[in-house]
């Protein structure tokens, strides 16, 4: 869209929202002066309730004075005559009653059973339970509030009934409250209604007041509460006061939303109804008439609108022009522009002003002066550039040449490989290594060349490079032609594309296959030599039993007629006792061989500590040793077989055991932390420690400083430490403990898994 249709729309735009802007806030504030009128009116109202319950308390209150202190009533309330005493004060009820609107009148016992009803002679003897009476009771002194009555609230004025200062009973005077709504409404011309909870009102005596009354049951009109007086009916009092205004008066909104009838507009709004102990007994709503109000707000809208349209008006015309008087400079920019894109570097815009729009013309005809300089400048140098370039390219293609000559010559094999797993190229040493020729390589599969195992290490590599997360060196196997072995270590590095995509990688292959050659050749060697001290400790150590137990069946047989039953079962026991020996010593070589393979995966820290802490704590309890541990934050996950694990935290920790007895204070900690790529399990004791002589044989099979060792434990930790792709180091102190450091890799995919 051109500048000169997007500025006068953007202006009716701008107009538009800040039109609807102040009108939306106008009607938004006439809101709130409503909702804030209606409250004020509100308050009024709840003042003027306040002040006729305050009035007709007053009134009750002294007539109930003037009734206590008339000494003939007294003497036959006394004399517990009721036939008596209904006659003695009927004819003042019944003047009460016509003149001031009371409507009940009771004597009550100091028990709180009622002894006579004014209102209703033949009813007496039950309980009164008000909140009135019951705080006039409990401090014996007047009381008064409103109470909701079976069917009805009143207002109540109990004051205790003293004869020469002893209690004697209470005398309580009520009127209904329905003639403050009507005195309300005089005044206000607002329509009242008092409203109650269900639960405090018997369904039937609701149904019999109001068949009695001759009234209409009101009581499914509303679901929760029912309308128990009010000054009028009808549609608009329906629509106000209904559970939901009931629900805003209980939650604290006095004032809850506006109704239409017709040309009249009404506020619903209400305040809570509290009896005499403080206790919310019911709720007092109202319509207020707002309509005058409302007349001057739309008197006030027709202004606004008016002064909208103006607004509006003046703003767009306003658009307009300044789009005419911007746009016609621009054209002849655009114009100019133009000439000069097609080559006509003498076209200038011709734009007379004073404004910036002047000042921008200047710069753009300095700007084409500037570029017509320059074009001719750069024809001058043409010849100069083509041949700078043609030096530069020769320069290229002799770089080119000799790193070309660098790859194809180098004695490490070269390979690269794409994402879609295919070789994209090979130098002349990488494809010897392979036993192809070099023009065979490109396009194939580099997992051609690799057996299922290499398949499945190599797509894992692959998954990490991708994140950068791969080793950048790693020993691994291929396959040649006709399935011979080629081991070898590549230096992988991974390549994106422009947008960060993985693209493959480019490897360097170094081909180790006869260093591997000669290294299994020297451990085939020491092997041997390990296997002969092996075998002679084997020898040795089961030679001494066999030979003991030899000689001592010897001596059995040449003595056997001489001994007795005693002396030959001494015999047997020393026999026994070497087989046992030998028995020991065929079951610790057994532990020796029981984990040749390993089943390596990745395993919470955690998890296995606190399942051999578990297994340990009870022996340690019993031996008075206090085992420690602690897990640094870093040490999660390491790549271990739990079983095997379990078997060298055992025999760690049972040295430990042996080496605290007669320890003042036996103490174990075991550790793990972790230490670059590895995680290191630490034991800890503050056992009698080791001698240098003997640090330096633990490893040793055979090896032992304890009476009945076998000299295997340690040999089984290093074995299976070495077959979870770890080490161990061990540190000692004659007379202040020993330290066993256990390194393990903390994840697997770089390490052989054997």
């Amino acid at each position: 869209m051109k500048i000169r249709y997007k500025l006068p729309a953007t202006f009716l735009i701008f107009a538009i929202a800040l039109t609807a802007l102040f009108y939306l806030a106008g009607l938004r504030n006439q809101d709130i002066a409503f909702r804030h009128i209606a409250r004020e009116h509100l308050a009024e109202v709840k003042d003027s309730f306040n002040t006729l319950e305050e009035g007709d308390t007053r009134m009750l209150f002294g007539t109930l004075l003037a009734i206590s202190q008339d000494p003939a009533i007294k003497a036959a309330y006394l004399e517990k005559d009721r036939d008596r005493l209904f006659a003695r004060v009927w004819p003042l009820f019944n003047s009460l009653r016509g003149k001031t609107g009371i409507t009940d009148f009771y004597f009550i016992l100091p028990d709180g059973h009622v002894f006579l009803r004014m209102h209703d002679k033949g009813l007496y003897g039950d309980m009164v339970k008000g909140t009135s009476f019951l705080e006039a009771r409990e401090t014996k002194k007047p009381a008064w509030g409103i109470d909701l009555g079976k069917t009805a609230f009143a207002l109540r004025v109990v004051t205790p009934y003293f004869r020469d200062g002893r209690l004697i009973g209470y005398l309580e005077l009520a009127e209904g409250i329905n003639h403050f709504l009507k005195y309300l409404k005089d005044r206000t011309m607002n329509e009242f209604s008092i409203v109650a909870a269900k639960r405090f009102i018997n369904r039937q005596d609701w149904a019999s007041v109001r068949r009695a009354e001759g009234l209409r049951d009101n009581w499914n009109d509303l679901k929760n509460h029912v309308i128990v007086g009010g000054t009028g009916g009808g549609k608009l009092v329906a629509d106000c006061f209904t559970e939901e205004s009931i629900r805003g008066v209980e939650a604290g909104r006095g004032v809850l939303k506006q109704v239409q009838n017709g040309r009249q507009t009404y506020m619903c709004g209400g305040f809570s109804l509290d009896s005499a102990g403080g206790k919310h007994i019911g709720y007092i709503l109202t319509l207020t008439d707002i309509t005058a109000h409302v007349a001057l707000a739309r008197h006030a809208n027709r202004i606004l609108l008016g002064m909208a349209a103006l607004f509006f008006l003046i703003t767009f015309s306003a658009g307009v022009v300044i789009s005419r008087f911007i746009t016609l400079p621009l054209r002849k920019f655009a114009e100019a522009a133009r000439a000069i894109g097609r080559g006509n570097l003498d076209r200038r815009a011709n734009v007379s002003s004073t404004d910036e729009l002047g000042e921008l013309a200047v710069a753009f005809n300095e700007m084409a002066e500037k570029r017509k300089q320059m074009e001719q400048h750069l024809k001058g140098h043409e010849e100069d550039l083509e041949r700078l370039v043609e030096s530069r390219a020769e320069q290229l293609r002799a770089s080119e040449e000799r790193y070309r000559t660098m790859v194809e010559t180098a004695q490490e094999g070269i390979i690269i490989v794409g994402a879609n797993e295919r070789i994209t190229f090979a130098n002349e040493s990488m494809a010897r290594m392979l036993d192809h020729q070099k023009e065979e390589l490109p396009g194939r599969l580099v997992t051609d060349f690799m057996d299922e195992r290499a398949v499945a290490e190599f797509r894992e590599r692959q998954e990490m490079r991708k994140k950068e997360n791969a080793a950048k060196s790693f020993d691994f196997r291929l396959r040649a032609r006709g399935g011979k072995e080629v081991r070898a270590i590549i230096s992988s590095s991974p390549r994106f594309d422009a947008e960060g995509r993985f693209a493959g990688f480019v490897s360097l292959v170094t081909d180790i296959t006869e260093r591997r050659r000669l290294e299994a050749i020297a451990e085939a060697a020491n092997l041997m030599e390990n296997i002969g001290y092996v075998f002679s400790g084997i020898r040795h150590e089961i030679a001494n039993p066999v030979v003991t137990a030899s000689i001592t069946l010897d001596v059995l047989k040449r003595k056997l007629k001489n001994l007795n039953q005693a002396e030959i079962e001494e015999y047997i026991d020393r026999t026994r006792e070497q087989m046992s020996r030998l028995d020991f010593l065929l079951k610790s070589l057994r532990n020796f061989n029981l984990f040749e393979a390993v089943a390596l995966k990745q395993t919470d820290i955690p998890a296995i500590i606190g399942k051999f802490l578990a297994l340990i704590t009870d022996d340690a309890k019993k031996r008075g040793i206090k085992v420690e541990s602690e897990i640094a934050p870093g040490a999660q996950k390491v790549y271990v077989d739990e079983r095997a694990f379990d078997q060298v935290m055992l025999n760690i920790v049972t040295n430990a055991f042996d080496a605290l007895q007669n320890t003042a204070t036996p103490r174990i900690k075991i550790s793990a932390l972790k230490v670059n790529r590895l995680i290191l399990f630490r034991v800890e004791d503050n056992g009698k420690g080791m001698t240098p002589q003997q640090s330096k044989n633990l490893f040793k099979p055979f090896f032992t400083t304890k009476p009945h060792g076998t000299g295997l434990g340690l040999a089984i930790v290093k074995k299976m430490v070495s077959k979870m792709q770890g080490h161990v180091e061990i540190s000692s102190h004659e007379g202040e403990g020993t330290v066993v450091d256990i390194f393990i890799p903390e994840s697997g995919p770089d390490a052989e898994k054997t």
